[in-house]
C-alpha cells in the first residue's frame, strides 16, 4: 500500500498537510468561499494539479505530493534495523510491520505539521511514541 502526503500552501502562506485528496478539495473550497469569482475545486482539479502538472493554481500558492516511503525513509530504515536485530522475520512480515509503522508516522506527521510543530518536536514525538532509538 502506497502512502502519499500532500502539502498545500495557501494564498496567505499557511501550510496544510493531509493524506486525503478529498480533504484538499474541502480545504481549498472553504478558504475561497469569500471570493465570488472562485470556481470551486473538485477531485479532478486536484488530480490535474498533482498528476498532470496543470499550471493554473487558482486559490492556492502550491500543491505538492510526497511518497511516504521516501519521506519517512530514515525512520523506516531505523525501524527495520531494530526489527531485524530483535528477531528474524520473513520479508512479508517486515513489509507488513513497515506498512503499519508508515501509517503511524503519517498520522503523527500530519497532525503535528497542521498544529505548527517544528521538525525537532516531530522527530522527538516519533522517537518517543514510535519506540525508536535516539
Amino acid at each position: 500500500m502506497k502512502k502519499t502526503i500532500y502539502k498545500l500552501t495557501k494564498k496567505n502562506d499557511d501550510v496544510y498537510y493531509t493524506n486525503n485528496r478529498h480533504e484538499l478539495v474541502d480545504v481549498i473550497n472553504k478558504d475561497n468561499t469569500e471570493d465570488d469569482t472562485f470556481k470551486p475545486y473538485n477531485i479532478n482539479t486536484i488530480n490535474g494539479l498533482l498528476y498532470n502538472n496543470n499550471k493554473q493554481r487558482r486559490g492556492v500558492k502550491a500543491l505538492e505530493r510526497f511518497n511516504g516511503q521516501e519521506y519517512f525513509k530514515e525512520y523506516l530504515d531505523d525501524y527495520t534495523n531494530q526489527l531485524t536485530e530483535q528477531k528474524t522475520y520473513t520479508h512479508q512480515t517486515i513489509r507488513k510491520f513497515k506498512q503499519h509503522f508508515l501509517s503511524f508516522l503519517n498520522e503523527i506527521e500530519i497532525t503535528s505539521r497542521n498544529n505548527g510543530d517544528d521538525d525537532a518536536v516531530i522527530r522527538q514525538r516519533i522517537h518517543s511514541v514510535g519506540l525508536l532509538k535516539i
